[in-house]
């Protein structure tokens, strides 16, 4: 189903058209409107609730990207906090401030976030 061609439909019959216009709806019945309309109802009730599940399976899988992130992110906090001599992790953190970079505040690592490009 076209879902820009079904958009049309539902603006055009919810403006009062005149039968031209109509005719152009790929929901024309030939001069019927008692069935052109029920099937473009029926055919946007389809497409919503298609929508709305896929809708809601991609915010089921966002949910499931931000636990993975927070996740990962708290790991390498973990692993910054617990640095050995052999691994500087400060590249990583956003806390410029610490005793290891010259700083007076304690060494408290948060990750930077994604490094932009």
């Amino acid at each position: 189903m076209d879902i820009e061609k079904l958009i049309e439909a539902v603006k055009l019959c919810g403006s009062t058209p005149k039968v031209d216009q109509c005719k152009k709806c790929t929901h024309w019945a030939g001069g019927d409107m008692s069935k052109c309309i029920p099937r473009m109802t029926e055919d946007a009730a389809t497409a919503l609730s298609t929508l709305q599940a896929e809708n809601e399976k991609l915010r089921a899988e966002l949910e499931q990207v931000k636990r993975e992130k927070d996740a990962a992110a708290s790991d390498l906090e973990s692993v910054m906090a617990y640095r050995g001599d052999n691994l500087d992790t400060c590249q990583f953190c956003k806390n410029g401030q610490c005793h290891v970079r010259g700083g007076t505040k304690q060494c408290l690592p948060q990750w930077r976030g994604q490094k932009e490009g």
